[in-house]
């Protein structure tokens, strides 16, 4: 330090030191918040799969799509779909196996009882809808105006808690019947 007219100067060194210290600490600081927010996006992602998981158990659909694999599709990449495949290791659906897939482009959507797209993908779903045609397929969205794009099933945030609303018309325009149950749990209903 350098006295000058009864006041400290901070040497140069001494400031780097500082300036760099400072700049370290905000570097941790900042890595523990994306990570802690990756993490807080990454629980959501697992929740997001159990309700899709659990969302299948209080549904019905027709004959037809009662054998063979249970199966639910992604569209897009999303991280939803590791967690759907941890539950489809160890759970069936109403005595059917689960498949999970992944469609990357609206050409790869075929038959599923449910599609999941996420909020990133949702500018996509009259593009998706119009692919499911009049296949018994659920569409949940994730995102604004998922219902009225013809989503039956949307995802939302409330309190900073999940939630879905639900759409029974869109679901019965597809010949899925919803349960009473799932429609009693539903923060909003159309």
């Amino acid at each position: 330090m350098v006295r000058l007219n009864n006041t400290y100067l901070v040497s140069f060194n001494m400031y780097k030191h500082l300036h760099l210290k400072f700049m370290k600490n905000k570097f941790v600081l900042i890595i523990f918040i994306l990570s802690f927010g990756n993490t807080a996006f990454a629980q959501i992602q697992r929740y997001q799969a159990a309700y899709i998981y659990n969302f299948a158990q209080q549904l019905e659909w027709p004959k037809s799509y009662k054998s063979g694999n249970f199966i639910i599709a992604v569209y897009g990449n999303d991280k939803v779909v590791s967690h759907l495949k941890n539950i489809a290791a160890t759970k069936t659906i109403k005595g059917q196996k689960i498949e999970v897939a992944q469609y990357l482009n609206s050409a790869q959507i075929k038959k599923a009882h449910i599609l999941y797209v996420p909020t990133k993908y949702s500018k996509h779903m009259a593009t998706i809808k119009s692919k499911i045609g009049n296949n018994s397929t659920l569409l949940i969205g994730n995102g604004r105006g998922s219902i009225a794009k013809g989503a039956a099933i949307n995802f939302m945030t409330i309190n900073n808690k999940l939630r879905f609303e639900i759409s029974k018309s869109n679901a019965l325009k597809q010949n899925i019947k919803v349960s009473a149950t799932l429609l009693k749990l539903a923060s909003k209903k159309h």
